[in-house]
């Protein structure tokens, strides 16, 4: 299913972009977008668990060794939408994606986490900026090494000072709000690009 779905392993798919295309071509076997966005209206205990068939599809692809790499290279890639912000950070410095922003201070990269409401948790509205963020770190040709830091946070316990990361967010997981497609791709995080990297 894997080799069909990227062309004999010709073309490079990141895990999203997997599961709806074999969702589309197995509708039977994987829940649709609606469906799933349907479901996330629920509190996480009172899910059907949708989901579980992305992580057994998931699992068997990373199962195999030739499957797996591929993937896992497929993700290493730099983001489409990095690539289209790469010539504004390069002339500008900086990028703001909401819950990630991202400046060139010399020859560093700052990536700086911003979802102060949760302590710079992680989860489905911050991924995404995130990983945007450290593809523009890795891809500027005068950066040198890359910063990752939580911004100052206004909680009350913690008014003011700056917070790495409280871990996922528990209350979007609560709330079930907190995708599966969110926790695979942190799988691939910053964190991992950075190791690879510097």
């Amino acid at each position: 299913m894997y080799r069909e779905l990227t062309c004999e392993g010709t073309q490079s798919l990141r895990v999203d972009a997997l599961l709806w295309a074999a969702t589309a071509r197995w509708p039977d076997i994987l829940s649709s977008q609606a469906e799933l966005a349907t479901e996330s209206e629920r509190v996480q205990a009172d899910k059907d668990g949708l989901e579980i068939h992305q992580g057994l599809f998931v699992s068997q692809i990373m199962a195999d060794a030739q499957t797996g790499h591929h993937l896992i290279r497929s993700m290493l890639r730099p983001r489409a939408e990095s690539l289209a912000l790469l010539p504004e950070f390069i002339a500008t410095g900086h990028v703001d994606l909401g819950t990630a922003r991202v400046e060139v201070r010399g020859e560093a990269g700052h990536v700086t986490i911003h979802n102060e409401r949760y302590l710079n948790s992680e989860d489905d509205t911050v991924v995404g900026p995130l990983e945007i963020a450290t593809d523009l770190t890795l891809l500027h040709p005068d950066v040198k090494i890359g910063v990752l830091r939580g911004s100052p946070v206004n909680h009350p316990k913690y008014q003011g000072q700056r917070v790495f990361s409280s871990g996922i967010n528990l209350t979007r997981i609560y709330q079930g709000k907190q995708s599966y497609l969110s926790f695979l791709s942190e799988a691939w995080d910053c964190t991992t690009n950075f190791t690879a990297a510097c």
